[in-house]
């Protein structure tokens, strides 16, 4: 964390969300840490996933060969992804 705190990680799961384009995506593995106000993406992983992220002009574009597959808006330090979480059925990635 960035203030040196730790949380506990109550398990894994999967997450879906709605895109900026309305395409569902999901992510799978993800670590649930109740104690946290927001969810956090780590790029990290996502590189280590074979996606590539540049970030320029105040928007992050995270993307899988040609395919965009996130974006997100800076908001003083921290990028806010374009899209809300979904609780029905999801394809793809």
């Amino acid at each position: 964390m960035g203030n040196n705190s730790q949380c506990k990680v109550a398990g894994k799961g999967t997450i879906r969300f709605k895109m900026h384009d309305s395409m569902i995506k999901t992510l799978t593995n993800v670590k649930q840490i109740p104690n946290l106000k927001r969810n956090l993406i780590c790029l990290g992983t996502l590189e280590s996933l074979g996606c590539k992220d540049i970030a320029k002009g105040g928007v992050l574009k995270v993307s899988e060969c040609a395919l965009v597959l996130m974006k997100a808006n800076r908001s003083e330090s921290l990028y806010m992804l374009q899209g809300s979480t979904f609780t029905g059925p999801a394809a793809g990635r």
